[in-house]
């Protein structure tokens, strides 16, 4: 495998195991159907927050893009908009964090600060992971390695 190979796995596993992903990939709202659909299948993932400048304005998961023909409308036609995103302030506890997943049936929440602006997102998967594998070797962070 070429350093650059391994850089990626390392970069992918780190994201992927972290309890909060700190720095999400996100999108903009006139980003394109299109062009969201291409980054989760570059970076592997399933739900992109959707952002304007620093503020969080919705989200936009698999669920939203599965069925979707019109490739060239904005992720904004088809996101999840603010008034209807569940959020937790920074630092939850893991109690609030499964009673939100749960409860609302979603497989990511997102992190704000006071003023809404995007600060993490967690999501049920490695929620899961903590629960399934409790004793991994992780950083205060929840970080692997």
């Amino acid at each position: 495998m070429s350093p650059e190979e391994q850089a990626r796995q390392v970069l992918r596993v780190k994201k992927f195991e972290s309890g909060v992903i700190s720095d999400p990939i996100t999108v903009a709202p006139n980003t394109s159907i299109r062009e969201v659909i291409n980054l989760t299948k570059l970076h592997a993932i399933s739900g992109v927050p959707v952002v304007e400048g620093e503020d969080l304005v919705g989200i936009v998961t698999h669920r939203d893009l599965r069925f979707e023909t019109q490739l060239d409308a904005p992720v904004s036609s088809v996101m999840t908009s603010k008034d209807r995103l569940v959020t937790v302030r920074e630092n939850p506890d893991n109690e609030e964090v499964m009673t939100l997943l749960h409860r609302h049936r979603i497989e990511k929440v997102l992190v704000v600060d006071d003023d809404f602006r995007l600060r993490g997102m967690i999501t049920a998967k490695d929620y899961q992971k903590a629960t399934d594998y409790p004793l991994a070797s992780k950083d205060g962070l929840g970080r692997c390695g």
